[in-house]
């Protein structure tokens, strides 16, 4: 998130801000030191960790999210690297707000089970926590084999010197339970035309965030400040397969079908 656009916006809104809601993008680790202080002035935060479950941060060599004061909510759906079907788990400092979240997911009871506040249904079924807790014990293992798959696509792109052609990689924070490989196409080709090269040598691809939040029809009528630059990773983000079984010699074919469009940005 943009720290100049934030104090902006705090500034401008004030007592209007019902929550800020920053973005661990694709698992990687953020500086949560302004987000405290804003938890401070009573402005709510709710950080989005999805993809984050399993990420370390540098400096501490602690869970992503640790001593937050606000909530730090990851997700288990199935397509995260921590993916056991559906659910979540939300993290915080606060007890009091643990306590209200767990109220607010069980109908918004109280002890004597009458309703004082505004609630739904939010627990896992037994089914799906037995699913969690077998996937903690094989998630060490997910942890390193992800790397590995990760690592593998950096010395391709490398190799194939994509990364001096206009490609470029997310640069992350801590150590990353990689979900998949989200790379920005150069500028003269937008991300529709990566993936439909890509689907034309049988391999999936996705655009996640794009068109972005601003740009679709339910939220256009918002107000915004200039988003340029999340309108151009719009436009050219592409996230690539990683899956558990994927191996080097895919890993090599993929890249080398990103290395065909590349090599035309440079004639």
């Amino acid at each position: 998130m943009n720290r100049e656009q934030l104090e902006r916006a705090v500034k401008l809104l004030g007592d209007e801000i019902a929550v800020i809601v920053p973005y661990a993008t694709f698992g990687t680790a953020i500086d949560l030191s302004v987000y405290n202080k804003l938890q401070e002035q009573g402005i709510p935060v709710v950080i989005d960790a999805a993809a984050s479950f399993g990420t370390i941060t540098p400096e501490e060599a602690a869970h992503f999210g640790k001593g937050f004061g606000g909530a730090v909510v990851f997700s288990f759906h199935a397509t995260k690297s921590f993916g056991i079907g559906e659910g979540g788990l939300v993290y915080s400092l606060d007890q009091d707000l643990i306590k209200r979240i767990r109220q607010a997911g069980n109908f918004g009871f109280s002890s004597s089970r009458e309703s004082v506040t505004q609630g739904l249904n939010s627990k896992l079924s037994e089914y799906t926590a037995a699913i969690a807790l077998a996937a903690l014990d094989h998630f060490k293992a997910v942890r390193e084999n992800r790397r590995t798959i990760y690592e593998y696509y950096l010395q391709e792109l490398i190799q194939a010197d994509l990364l001096d052609r206009g490609w470029s990689l997310q640069k992350v924070q801590g150590s990353v339970v990689h979900q998949f490989i989200p790379i920005l196409s150069p500028d003269p080709y937008s991300n529709q035309e990566v993936v439909a090269l890509l689907a034309s040598n049988s391999i999936e691809a996705r655009t996640y965030f794009s068109p972005a939040c601003h740009q679709q029809k339910q939220f256009q009528s918002y107000s915004h400040f200039t988003l340029h630059v999340t309108e151009h990773i719009a436009k050219h983000i592409v996230s690539l397969p990683l899956w558990e079984e994927l191996d080097e010699i895919t890993v090599r074919r993929i890249v080398n079908v990103l290395g065909s469009l590349g090599k035309e940005t440079t004639r």
